[in-house]
């Protein structure tokens, strides 16, 4: 038998455990889950769900390359682009220049293909 075993509440029932662990009252709830494994839940712990990143790997790079070929911003104080790479998530939507870009690139990725794009229309 395993020391853990991982149960979905809804946030509710979650929230009714984790409040009465919090007021010190013992936790013996049976969910159908545990009940067919004849199991009872004995402590809680929230796991988070991971992040789904904003942009795909595809429009990330295209992004990089549109950046780096079409701003027209002075790189030393009025492209935010470099600022950005230090942060923990560049492409996070608080990054006004990496979103700027990979928007523009999700644009041409969604945009018919085959058609060519002048390069007013990518700045």
């Amino acid at each position: 038998m395993t020391d853990n075993f991982v149960v979905r509440l809804t946030q509710s029932e979650f929230d009714k455990l984790d409040e009465a662990r919090e007021e010190g009252k013992p936790v013996e709830v049976w969910t159908e889950d545990a009940k067919q494994h004849g199991l009872f839940i004995k402590s809680i712990k929230k796991i988070e769900p991971e992040k789904t990143p904003l942009y795909s790997d595809a429009v990330k790079a295209l992004a990089i390359v549109l950046h780096d070929n079409f701003c027209g911003f002075n790189h030393t104080d009025g492209c935010g682009w470099g600022y950005e790479e230090g942060r923990e998530d560049p492409w996070a939507k608080e990054c006004y220049s990496h979103t700027h870009w990979a928007e523009k690139a999700k644009q041409i990725m969604q945009d018919n293909q085959l058609r060519t794009f002048k390069p007013e229309e990518i700045r």
